[in-house]
C-alpha cells in the first residue's frame, strides 16, 4: 500500500492517488498503511513488554528488530546508490560532509538527513532519499512510552509488577487521549498529519486489544459497525477516532482470521520491515534511471525489486540478527530467576 501510495509522488509529482480522492483527502493508500502498521507493531510490541522478565531484553530485541537492517539500507544508499547516481564528481562527492553524515545522522532516528549531494536532483520528488524514515521516530517514540511503563511497574515492587498489564493500559489510553488531543484535524477536512499525535492512538489502540483479547470478540461485525460511525460522523469531532478504531478493528480481525492461504502468508519470512525501508531508495534509482516508465510499469519494477531486497535483507540481515536474541534469553531466565528468589 505504501509502495504504490508514493509511485504518484515519485513518479508524477503528485499525491492525487484513488484512496485520496475517495475520502475527499483525509487519508492515502499510503497513510493506512502506515496506521495499520502501527496497529500491529502496537499489539505485538507490547506482548514482548509483558511477556519479558527483563526489562533489559526487551530493549536488546527492538534494537535488534531495527537497527542492523536500517543501517544496512543507510550504507547502501550513501555508499552504492549515491557514487553511482551522484550529478556531482566522485572526488566531490565523497569530499562533502553529508555524504559521510548520512547513515549516522539517520541511525539515531532523531535528526533525520534526507538528501545525498547531488543525488536525485532531477526526480519529481527532489533530493530525498528515503522519505519513508520518518515513521521510524515515532516508533521508537512509543517504544519509549512502553519501555518507562515497564520501568516504572519493575521499580513499583511486587505489587504493581505482577499489575504491570494494567499499567500499560493506563498509559495507552493517555496517549490516545494526547493524540487525539493534539491531532488537529478530527473532523477529517485534510490529509492526516505526519506526526506522533496521530499516529500514537494507532499504537496504543493495537496495544489495547491485545489486552483485551479475551473479551473483544472476533467478529466482522464489530469493525464493520465502527466503519459505520465513522462515516456517518464524517465532519465532526467524531470521525478521526471512529476511523482509528475500525482501522485497529479491522486490522486485528484480518490478522487473526483462518482465510484461506492467508493462514500460510508468512512461513517464509517477515518482508515487511525490509519492503518499507527499501521502497522509497528503490523508487527513486528508477526513476533516475528510467525516467520515460509509465506508473504502472514503474511500480512493477519497484515492488519487484523492492521484495527482492526484502527477502535478502530478511535472509542474511534481520533474521541473524534476531536470532541473536538467543543469547539473552539466558540471561532472561538467570535474571528472572535471580529476582523471584530474592523476593519475600
Amino acid at each position: 500500500m505504501v509502495v504504490f501510495s508514493h509511485e504518484y509522488a515519485i513518479v508524477d509529482g503528485t499525491g492525487s492517488e484513488p484512496l485520496a480522492q475517495l475520502s475527499g483527502g483525509f487519508a492515502t493508500f499510503g497513510t493506512l498503511g502506515v496506521d495499520i502498521f502501527f496497529v500491529v507493531s502496537g499489539l505485538l510490541v507490547t506482548r514482548s513488554l509483558l511477556e519479558r522478565k527483563v526489562i533489559g531484553f526487551f530493549v536488546v530485541s527492538r534494537v535488534l528488530r531495527i537497527l542492523p537492517a536500517l543501517a544496512v539500507v543507510l550504507a547502501l544508499s550513501a555508499w552504492v546508490i549515491g557514487p553511482t547516481l551522484t550529478d556531482l564528481p566522485l572526488r566531490e562527492y565523497f569530499a562533502r560532509r553529508d555524504a559521510w553524515s548520512y547513515v549516522a545522522r539517520n541511525l539515531t532516528l532523531a535528526d533525520f538527513q534526507w538528501g545525498l549531494p547531488g543525488v536525485f536532483t532531477h526526480n519529481p520528488v527532489r533530493d530525498a532519499v528515503n522519505g519513508s524514515l520518518w515513521t521510524l521516530q515515532p516508533e521508537v517514540q512509543m517504544y519509549g512510552l512502553l519501555l518507562l511503563l515497564g520501568v516504572i511497574a519493575a521499580a513499583g515492587g511486587t505489587w504493581l509488577s505482577r499489575r504491570r498489564a494494567i499499567l500499560v493500559g493506563v498509559g495507552m489510553v493517555a496517549a490516545i487521549t494526547w493524540g487525539w488531543a493534539r491531532h488537529g484535524d478530527l473532523a477529517g477536512q485534510a490529509l492526516e498529519p505526519s506526526s506522533l499525535a496521530r499516529l500514537a492512538p494507532y499504537f496504543g489502540l493495537g496495544a489495547l486489544l491485545y489486552l483485551a483479547r479475551r473479551i473483544v470478540p472476533s467478529t466482522v461485525l464489530l469493525p464493520a459497525a465502527v466503519w459505520i460511525i465513522a462515516i456517518v460522523s464524517r465532519g465532526t469531532a467524531l470521525f478521526a477516532p471512529a476511523f482509528a478504531v475500525a482501522v485497529a478493528l479491522s486490522t486485528v480481525w484480518l490478522a487473526y482470521a483462518r482465510i484461506g492461504s492467508l493462514k500460510r502468508w508468512g512461513r517464509y519470512g517477515d518482508f515487511s520491515y525490509g519492503l518499507y525501508i527499501y521502497a522509497f531508495p528503490v523508487q527513486q534509482t528508477l526513476v533516475a534511471l528510467f525516467p520515460a516508465w509509465g506508473r504502472s510499469e514503474h511500480f512493477a519494477a519497484a515492488y519487484a525489486a523492492t521484495l527482492l531486497c526484502a527477502v535478502l535483507s530478511w535472509r542474511f540481515i534481520e533474521a541473524p540478527a534476531l536470532s541473536l536474541k538467543k543469547r539473552f534469553r539466558q540471561w532472561e531466565r538467570h535474571s528472572g530467576s535471580v529476582r523471584t528468589a530474592q523476593e519475600p
